[in-house]
């Protein structure tokens, strides 16, 4: 995950790209601490992102 979350930056910044988004289970400890990790930071919730309606965490990092 770590690789290839690196990788997708490396080339949102070659691609002038200002801003990354992405989402997660909110349940899924392991990819919020990756997520964290890379300097993301958290600003919304969506509510039936998943089956058995399991919410997603929606992450964001600014490449300014």
């Amino acid at each position: 995950g770590t690789r290839l979350l690196h990788a997708a930056e490396r080339l949102a910044r070659d691609s002038e790209a200002i801003s990354l988004w992405a989402m997660t289970a909110l349940t899924n400890v392991r990819a919020r601490a990756m997520f964290d990790a890379a300097g993301f930071l958290p600003v919304a919730l969506n509510m039936r992102a998943y089956r058995d309606d399991k919410r997603g965490l929606i992450v964001f990092k600014s490449l300014d």
